[in-house]
């Protein structure tokens, strides 16, 4: 926390438990979806941890719940900073999960189980080109947390009427931030096409 913050510019820890108490069951649902965005990658975290770690870390004070900044999007913020140092942690860590691993190694038992060996066929270029998409998608769409939430949806694998029940949307405002989002998806889908 910044010292030099004044206290009224952020939620008291009380706010902050009142702010959770008034979720309601499309609320956790959003906040799931966001969750599992946010873990995509982590092998150790699930949506519900994510989303756990979040709560704990706001309702301790760990992190700052800004005045002003809605529920949902304070959370995001919280889970992509967690899911992030979660990624360097592993990056950085001493176990490579991309090592060939040979089971049962020195054995002479016939009977054991093959090798298993990680493989990820993207070359550098491939990844890096992946991950700036990828942040290029997520400014198009941000400040509208609809748009945000459909986008999710898909990612997850859900259109339509699916979707919108995940969401939590009845289907006018499904359909009015699918809408928006294509509009705002097809400056990136005309750039991949030239490159």
């Amino acid at each position: 926390m910044s010292s030099t913050e004044p206290p009224d510019s952020r939620l008291s820890l009380a706010e902050v438990e009142v702010e959770f108490r008034s979720f309601s069951g499309a609320d956790w649902k959003r906040a799931l979806s966001l969750a599992r965005f946010c873990a995509a990658g982590l092998s150790d975290w699930t949506a519900e941890t994510l989303v756990a770690e979040a709560l704990v870390k706001l309702q301790s004070g760990e992190r700052v719940w800004k005045r002003g900044v809605p529920p949902l999007v304070t959370l995001k913020t919280v889970m992509r900073s967690i899911a992030s140092n979660n990624r360097k942690k592993a990056r950085n860590g001493p176990i490579d999960q991309h090592a060939t691993i040979d089971v049962g190694a020195g054995e002479t038992d016939d009977a054991s189980p093959p090798g298993i060996q990680a493989q990820d066929t993207r070359t550098p270029e491939e990844i890096v080109d992946e991950r700036s998409q990828l942040r290029h998608i997520e400014t198009l769409v941000e400040g509208d947390e609809d748009a945000q939430m459909v986008l999710m949806a898909w990612a997850d694998g859900l259109r339509g009427k699916e979707a919108a029940q995940e969401l939590g949307f009845d289907m006018n405002r499904y359909e009015a931030a699918r809408k928006r989002l294509n509009t705002r998806l097809a400056s990136a889908a005309t750039l991949r096409k030239t490159t």
